[in-house]
């Protein structure tokens, strides 16, 4: 009766670790936040602006320039 007792408790020791790594996992939530992809260009563009004589202009702003 001894005998049998260590053996079960041998074989519970020994399946122990086997049975909690076959414990289903949990499937991860998904996550809540959106996330947005966007592209974007950015142009620079150097203008140098000169009068009828060649002679620079300063003191311009973007409002004194028109898209044509």
């Amino acid at each position: 009766m001894k005998s049998q007792c260590v053996a079960a408790r041998g074989l519970l020791l020994f399946l122990t670790p086997y049975c909690m790594a076959q414990r289903p996992s949990v499937p991860e939530q998904k996550s809540s936040i959106t996330t947005l992809h966007a592209a974007t260009r950015l142009i620079v563009l150097d203008v140098v602006v000169s009068d009828k004589q060649g002679n620079p202009v300063h003191s311009l702003s973007k409002g004194d320039f028109a898209w044509s």
